[in-house]
């Protein structure tokens, strides 16, 4: 088994990734590598409609230099929110503008990434600029659906209050490090076999 394994938290804007990614960081002291789109913007001083694709590139340029700077200094677990797939779905549908070496980034990220949990959309909204509306958060998680279905990168759906989500994320990785722990016996066992 990996030394250290990447739990990603996707999902469509306002659906509690950040919250739930630092609230996992916090409870089993290990990293988290947070999406870096609002740092972009910030520094260079644009707008929602001033995005373009090198932003996107930016943004995502500064996540995988996070993620490799905190799986070192990680002890069992890196937490990361978000990654390249809000993106692209958010490029294509909110701008009408298709990128397609976004979709190669999520495809490539999320062959990087251990577990997979998507947050439901089913909580309280968030209205803020950077959110869009209910309407787009709703249709972006259906999207977001399809693409892991169509691509088949496994995922687990969580829901409920930050606290019962933990939990869900709790019991996941409970249940595959026991899989891979037996997995990883049964190998050692087979070439202990194959010895004598």
């Amino acid at each position: 088994m990996k030394k250290v394994l990447k739990i990603n938290f996707s999902g469509a804007s306002s659906t509690g990734k950040s919250t739930l990614c630092k609230y996992c960081s916090d409870i089993y002291n290990e990293p988290c590598a947070l999406e870096r789109m609002r740092d972009v913007m910030i520094k260079r001083k644009i707008g929602i409609s001033q995005i373009t694709n090198d932003v996107f590139i930016e943004a995502l340029d500064l996540q995988q230099k996070d993620i490799s700077a905190k799986e070192a200094e990680a002890k069992r677990y890196l937490f990361v929110d978000s990654g390249p797939l809000i993106f692209y779905l958010g490029n294509k549908y909110s701008f009408g503008r298709d990128f397609p070496l976004l979709k190669k980034m999520a495809l490539d990220f999320y062959r990087t990434q251990d577990i997979v949990f998507l947050c439901d959309n089913h909580i309280a909204f968030d209205d803020s600029v950077m959110r869009g509306d209910c309407g787009t958060k709703d249709f972006l998680h259906e999207e977001i659906v399809n693409f892991l279905h169509e691509h088949r990168i496994n995922y687990h759906l969580v829901s409920g209050s930050v606290v019962e989500r933990a939990e869900q994320v709790k019991k996941h990785i409970s249940a595959y490090e026991k899989q891979h722990l037996y997995a990883y016996g049964r190998i050692m066992n087979a070439l202990k076999g194959n010895q004598k």
